[in-house]
């Protein structure tokens, strides 16, 4: 799985910048019209954060790091399931098991 993860780091990277920018349009898009953009979305990116911003979210008030953090989040379990899935399909493709 390393050699694949390293054989595909270019378009792994691309996937998790987009997750990043996903995120950051979000919020953008929230403070331009708060009342457009639907809850659903930021309970999407709240919930698919976890586990790994689970100690940034316990603030009173969401600082500049809680948010960098649960961004960062979000991307790495996109990428990670992205990941997981490709090298799933691929490793089926070449090995031809399931039939």
């Amino acid at each position: 799985m390393i050699a694949f993860l390293r054989a595909r780091r270019t378009a792994l990277l691309a996937v998790f910048m987009l997750a990043l920018l996903a995120v950051l349009l979000f919020i953008g898009a929230q403070h331009a019209w708060p009342r457009s953009v639907p809850e659903a979305i930021g309970w999407t990116v709240y919930y698919g954060s976890w586990p790994w911003s689970l100690p940034w979210i316990g603030d009173v008030a969401p600082t500049a790091a809680s948010v960098v953090a649960l961004a960062c989040s979000f991307a790495f379990n996109v990428t990670l399931a992205v990941l997981i899935v490709w090298f799933a399909l691929s490793w089926r493709m070449t090995t031809g098991s399931g039939r």
